[in-house]
Formats: C-alpha cells, structure tokens, sequence
C-alpha cells in the first residue's frame, strides 16, 4: 500500500480537545454557569475512532456519589486517564517519566484503554 505525504502526516498525528465547561444542574433547574464533569476529545491517524471510552453516569439524582451539592457533577474519567495512552503513544514509556509528565495519574483507575489500534 502506498501512502502520500498527507496520509503519513494524518497517520502521525493525535490532537485531543477538553470542553470542562458545564452547568451544575439543580433539583429545580436553577443552573450555574460552570461545573466539572467535562468531554474529552481525541482524534488522530492512529485513534480508534467511533466509540465512547470512559463511562457515562446514570444516577443524576443528590444521591448519586458523582453529583456534589448543588448539583455539580464529578467526572468519571480524569486528565491523566486521558493524556497517559497518548503520552505513551508519543514515546514515553519509562514510569517514571510518566510521573513526572503526569503527576496525578496512579491516583486513578488507570489508563483509558482502546484508544489506538
């Protein structure tokens, strides 16, 4: 297979976008104007695309361990989850490298898997 220089630079390339801004999301659709419980975007050559990675909360009720008083939602999936397939993609492979790039990152579950093929 023969690939033009637009292929290979698509196929080297991963951008990833946040979008944090949300609205906290009262009992009585009273809404602030910023909250957590963002999206994460990744697109690339390399990405597997087409999927939702993470996972989506069902319980938006006070109840709820991810709503916080007055109705802030708190992401299922952090940065770090985000950012360490893609570092490792980049190259950085070493642990402690990846600590020092992504400091937070053991405080978490883990890495997000089934980004790249």
């Amino acid at each position: 297979m023969s690939y033009s220089s637009c292929d290979i630079l698509f196929l080297l390339l991963v951008s990833s976008m946040v979008y944090e801004v949300n609205d906290t999301h009262h009992i009585l659709f009273i809404c602030s104007d910023h909250a957590w419980g963002g999206n994460y975007w990744v697109a690339g050559g390399s990405v597997t695309g087409g999927k939702v990675l993470g996972k989506f909360i069902s319980d938006y009720t006070e109840n709820s361990p991810y709503i916080f008083n007055p109705g802030i939602v708190i992401p299922t999936t952090s940065w770090d989850q985000v950012w360490e397939p893609i570092a490792k993609w980049y190259g950085i492979t070493k642990e402690s490298d990846l600590d020092y790039v992504l400091p937070s990152r053991k405080n978490f579950g883990g890495p997000l898997t089934g980004m790249f093929a």
